[in-house]
């Protein structure tokens, strides 16, 4: 009897072992993709502009957090706002709005946080945010760019493009040239050339 109680043990315990293993790292696994979430949206909490970086995080909430009816809820409601953020309101009401759907942010990463049993987590930590005034700075100007080429190509019928002779090139040509030539490395396939 004895040997069969050990013949049972020495066959059954490997395989408890794999289980365990096994279920040991589907909760690692979990874990890591609930802080990847909550990294990208702490690094992108207060653009301008989300990310694909925060869109694609925000669409995860419910699949990631599906053990959390808390958080769900937060992001049920966050993306219910998030609809009604382009309707028209004067200065004063859209202010007021901007800041529910601020607090709502907040609130759902909060809860993240809780959920990750990360301590000493305050709406201090959420609003300390750098942004580099240049990165704002490009992202405004290459939605104006975007603007204006697409109004003079809705309003133009036709569009000819004329060789523009380089050696007569102003001074606003020049140093754009030289921008250029630094920054994007152009080849000699270019269409500015010596």
């Amino acid at each position: 009897m004895e040997n069969i109680a050990n013949i049972i043990a020495i066959l059954i315990s490997p395989a408890i072992a794999v289980l365990i293993s096994i279920w040991i790292q589907r909760e690692v696994d979990k874990k890591r993709r609930k802080e990847d979430l909550f990294k990208s949206l702490m690094e992108w909490r207060k653009s301008t502009y989300p990310s694909p970086a925060k869109v694609h995080a925000l669409n995860m909430i419910d699949t990631v957090f599906a053990d959390n009816k808390d958080i769900r809820k937060l992001w049920h409601e966050y993306y219910e706002l998030l609809g009604e953020w382009g309707q028209k309101r004067d200065g004063k009401d859209q202010q007021i709005f901007d800041d529910r759907i601020k607090h709502k942010y907040f609130e759902l990463i909060k809860e993240i946080a809780i959920d990750l049993h990360y301590k000493n987590f305050s709406e201090l930590s959420l609003d300390k945010f750098y942004l580099p005034q240049g990165w704002e700075d490009e992202l405004l100007y290459n939605i104006a760019l975007r603007r204006e080429l697409l109004r003079v190509l809705i309003n133009t019928s036709d569009l000819v493009l004329t060789k523009r002779d380089i050696t007569n090139l102003s001074d606003y040509d020049k140093k754009l040239r030289e921008i250029l030539l630094k920054t994007d490395n152009v080849d000699d396939q270019s269409p500015i050339k010596e």
